[in-house]
C-alpha cells in the first residue's frame, strides 16, 4: 500500500514539473531551444497580465458591469501568481525540491534499519493515502470548476469569450480572430488555474512527507523511552541523525516555499476580497459559491500543511524532553543534549507578512478579506 500512494504521490510532483518546464516534450540538439521552451510559460502569463490590464484599463466601455470588471482583477491577480510559482518553483528551486524528494525516496525504499522501517511505514502509509486522495480528488475538481468558470465566462461575456475581451490588436468582426481568441484564452485560463492550483497540491504533498518522518522520530523516541536506557546504546544516536537529516531537509523546503507562500496569500487575498465584493451585489449566483469555496480550500491547504508540522515538532519536541535521559549512558546524554539544541529550531513553515503558517493565519487572511470586501462595497456602492 506504501509503495502504490508513494508512486501516486512521486506521479504528481514529477508530473508537475513536467508539464510546466515542458519536459514532456522532447529534448532538442539545441540548447538554446531547451532553455527558451521553459519561459514558454512565465512569457504566457505576462502576456495574460498585459491583456487583462490592457482591458482593464483601455478596452473598458460599461464601468457598471462588476462582473466583468472583478473578473479582470480577478485574471490579474491569478496571472501574477501563476508566473511568480513558475520561477520561484519550476525554474529556480526545482533541483532543490526534486533532491529532497529523492531523500524520502531512498529512505522509504532503501533504508536498512527493520526497527525504523516499520514505524516508517506505520506513520507514512497514513500521510501519504491522505495526500493522494485529496490531491487526486482536488486536482480533478479543479478541472471540472475550470471548465464550468469558461462556460460561464463565455454566456456572461458580450463577445462569448471565457475572459470578456478580445486580445489587444484582434478585431471582434473577424471569425479567424475570435478562433485565436477563444483557443488562446482558455488555454492561458487552463495554464493559470492548473499551476496555482497544482502547486498547492504539490506544497501539501512535500510537507506531509516531512511531517511523516518527524512522526517517526515521535514514535521512535517514544518506543526508546518505554525500554531499558542502559541497553539503548545507538538508538540515541539514531535518532539524532535521523533528526538532523530531516531538518537540513525541511529547511530547504520552507526556504523554497518562503517566498511563495508570501505571494500566494497576498494574491489569494485580493481575489478574495474581489469575489466577496461581487458576491454582496449579486443575487447569489451559484458560480461565486463555487469560487469562494475553491479560495477557502486554497487557503485551507496551505495553513493545514503548516499547523500540522508545527504540531508534528511540538509533539516530538514533548516527548524528547519527558524522555528519561538520567538513565542513559554519557555517550547517549551527549547525543541527547545536541539533539535539544536543534529542537530549539523547530521545523515550521513561515513567510514574508503572516510570520508562521497556521490556522491563525487562515483566521487573519479571511478577516482581512472580509474587511477589504466591505471596504469596497461601500466606496463604491
Amino acid at each position: 500500500m506504501l509503495a502504490e500512494y508513494h508512486s501516486g504521490l512521486k506521479g504528481i510532483v514529477t508530473q508537475f514539473f513536467d508539464l510546466f518546464r515542458l519536459d514532456i516534450l522532447p529534448k532538442s540538439p539545441w540548447k538554446c531551444l531547451n532553455i527558451a521552451k521553459l519561459f514558454i510559460f512565465p512569457v504566457f502569463m505576462i502576456f495574460g497580465i498585459f491583456c487583462s490590464v490592457w482591458h482593464l484599463f483601455f478596452q473598458f466601455e460599461d464601468y457598471s458591469d462588476l462582473m466583468d470588471w472583478c473578473f479582470s482583477i480577478i485574471f490579474i491577480a491569478g496571472f501574477y501568481q501563476s508566473f511568480i510559482i513558475h520561477l520561484t518553483l519550476v525554474l529556480v528551486n526545482k533541483k532543490v525540491i526534486m533532491d529532497i524528494f529523492k531523500y524520502f525516496d531512498d529512505i522509504l525504499l532503501n533504508c536498512k534499519d527493520d526497527f525504523l522501517n516499520v514505524l516508517r511505514e506505520k506513520h507514512y502509509i497514513k500521510s501519504t493515502k491522505l495526500a493522494f486522495t485529496f490531491a487526486r480528488v482536488f486536482l480533478r475538481s479543479i478541472k471540472v470548476l475550470i471548465f464550468i468558470m469558461i462556460l460561464h465566462n463565455s454566456y456572461h461575456s458580450q463577445y462569448d469569450l471565457p475572459m470578456f475581451y478580445y486580445i489587444p490588436g484582434t478585431s471582434i468582426n473577424k471569425v479567424f480572430d475570435y478562433s485565436v481568441n477563444l483557443v488562446v484564452q482558455t488555454c492561458m485560463y487552463f495554464a493559470a488555474m492548473e499551476e496555482v492550483m497544482g502547486s498547492d497540491a504539490f506544497i501539501m504533498i512535500m510537507i506531509m512527507y516531512c511531517n511523516s518522518e518527524l512522526r517517526t522520530i515521535e514514535d521512535l523516541i517514544t518506543q526508546v523511552d518505554g525500554q531499558d536506557m542502559s541497553k539503548m546504546d545507538g538508538h540515541i544516536l539514531t535518532i539524532y541523525k535521523v533528526h538532523q537529516a530531516i531538518s537540513q531537509k525541511a529547511q530547504k523546503l520552507t526556504q523554497c516555499f518562503w517566498h511563495v507562500y508570501f505571494q500566494k496569500f497576498f494574491s489569494i487575498m485580493i481575489y478574495f476580497c474581489v469575489v466577496l465584493f461581487i458576491f454582496r451585489t449579486t443575487d447569489f449566483p451559484i458560480l461565486l459559491v463555487l469560487l469562494i469555496s475553491l479560495i477557502i480550500t486554497q487557503i485551507l491547504i496551505l495553513c493545514y500543511s503548516g499547523q500540522f508540522i508545527m504540531n508534528t515538532a511540538e509533539d516530538m519536541a514533548n516527548s524528547l524532553y519527558m524522555i528519561k535521559w538520567y538513565e542513559m549512558s554519557v555517550q547517549n546524554q551527549k547525543a541527547l543534549l545536541m539533539l535539544m539544541i536543534g529542537l530549539q529550531h523547530p521545523i515550521r513553515v513561515e513567510t514574508f507578512g503572516f510570520g508562521i503558517i497556521s490556522f491563525n493565519t487562515f483566521v487573519q487572511i479571511c478577516k482581512a478579506s472580509f474587511s477589504y470586501a466591505t471596504i469596497l462595497y461601500t466606496v463604491v456602492m
